[in-house]
């Protein structure tokens, strides 16, 4: 027989392993019994293939066309917010550059308002470039994880993450900046944006996978 904790060979009447030490307390059948490998799925098999072909495209079907719009719009979106914040950034990078040249320094030092000018430039394009980036990191796991029809990550976080995108378009027409418009139209469309991810068929598609 063989033993059940190191797979060591033993005689049949061994009541203690030669090698771990332990005690042989079941039957021979049940110490030499060698547990059945577990059954593989072959993904090379045509109907197993079509199997999976199928239960992906069911899956791609049960999402709803209104978060297929939002995953890409989120998509793009995110990609331009991407690429603002490397301009913004390398714009406040050059600015500090630029501010540790001889000729701007001797001209910080004949008009102070030259380097208090260079130093809110620099910060508002490196605070500019940060809150870009968040968004756009923002934007690019809402178009990921809706797609995937994930509920927390996914419909929970968009609808979280909506509310960030109102209250910033919000915050932007009180200061002034940008485009009124722009903003408004903003905080509609992502009032919008919340309404259908809380709606009965949203909710359905989405508990549907996760079931």
């Amino acid at each position: 027989m063989f033993c059940r904790y190191c797979g060591t060979n033993l005689a049949a009447d061994a009541r203690f392993c030669e090698v771990c030490g332990k005690a042989m307390v079941e039957s021979d059948a049940a110490a030499t019994a060698i547990p059945a490998p577990a059954a593989v799925v072959s993904t090379t098999d045509p109907a197993t293939r079509a199997s999976v072909v199928a239960h992906v495209r069911a899956r791609w079907r049960s999402r709803p066309a209104g978060i297929i719009f939002i995953s890409l719009l989120s998509l793009i979106s995110g990609a331009i917010c991407i690429f603002a914040s490397m301009i913004f950034l390398g714009g406040g990078f050059t600015v500090g550059l630029a501010e540790e040249s001889p000729i701007v320094r001797l001209a910080a030092f004949l008009i102070p308002a030259v380097d208090r000018f260079g130093d809110a430039l620099a910060h508002d394009a490196n605070m500019e470039g940060l809150v870009a980036l968040l968004f756009g990191i923002g934007y690019l796991v809402v178009a990921v994880n809706l797609m995937r029809l994930k509920e927390v990550s996914g419909r929970l976080f968009a609808a979280v993450f909506s509310v960030a995108v109102a209250v910033h378009s919000g915050y932007l027409i009180h200061t002034g900046e940008g485009a009124v418009i722009w903003h408004i139209i903003s905080i509609g469309f992502n009032a919008w944006v919340i309404y259908y991810l809380f709606s009965a068929k949203v909710r359905k598609a989405f508990a549907l996978v996760a079931a």
